[in-house]
């Protein structure tokens, strides 16, 4: 996170999965979708998508959020993501056919961990999805 002024932050993020194969079981593919990081290795949040919502050999998923302190401890999170999954890697970078969303997360630290409120919607999905998150992820 880069601190732009005292209640303003820029998040940046870049998640790639890579699997150089001719023949990968499904659950060693890499996985897009969902608002916030998984506990496994191959699933890549994508604001806008649900839960591991697409997936193939390779992903590559890179996003910006923009957070705003209004009061103590109370967050606005503007989030963006651009990416896609591919069967090989070197078509990864060609964005012509890219899947973007983008979301709106209301935030509260709260004493048993944040408490967030995610309204967010993609070019994958064209439907408006919501996300709630309670506390630490175990």
């Amino acid at each position: 996170a880069f601190k732009i002024s005292s209640k303003v932050s820029v998040i940046p993020s870049l998640n790639v999965g890579i699997a150089i194969s001719d023949t990968l079981p499904y659950q060693y593919r890499s996985f897009i979708g969902g608002a916030n990081y998984s506990q496994f290795h191959n699933v890549l949040p994508f604001v806008g998508m649900n839960f591991m919502q697409r997936s193939d050999y390779s992903a590559l998923v890179a996003g910006c959020d923009l957070q705003y302190e209004f009061h103590h401890n109370h967050f606005l999170i503007l989030k963006y993501n651009i990416g896609k999954t591919e069967h090989t890697p070197e078509k990864l970078l060609q964005m012509a056919n890219a899947i973007q969303g983008i979301g709106i997360t209301y935030g509260y630290n709260s004493p048993i961990g944040p408490i967030e409120l995610t309204v967010m919607a993609s070019n994958y999905t064209n439907k408006t999805l919501t996300f709630i998150n309670l506390g630490y992820w175990f």
